[in-house]
């Protein structure tokens, strides 16, 4: 298994980060599937267009996708 990362705005560091794309309708899984992504990505926090910086999670982030991870099993 992978570290889990989060993507951060490499001019002012958050995570809330974006980025726009097409989804379907499969009806076989009965869920929208993703298609297309656009080939940038933006920043809500400094409305800026970026490139990103992936990081590892920190340890409060890890506890709670840990938590989700299991209540999906």
């Amino acid at each position: 298994m992978s570290i889990p990362e989060k993507l951060v705005c490499e001019l002012c560091g958050s995570s809330n980060t974006s980025r726009d794309g097409y989804a379907r309708w499969d009806t076989d899984t009965q869920k929208w599937e993703v298609t297309d992504m656009s080939d940038y990505t933006w920043c809500s926090a400094c409305d800026n267009e970026i490139t990103g910086e992936w990081l590892p999670l920190e340890l409060k982030d890890m506890a709670k996708f840990a938590i989700k991870k299991e209540n999906e099993d």
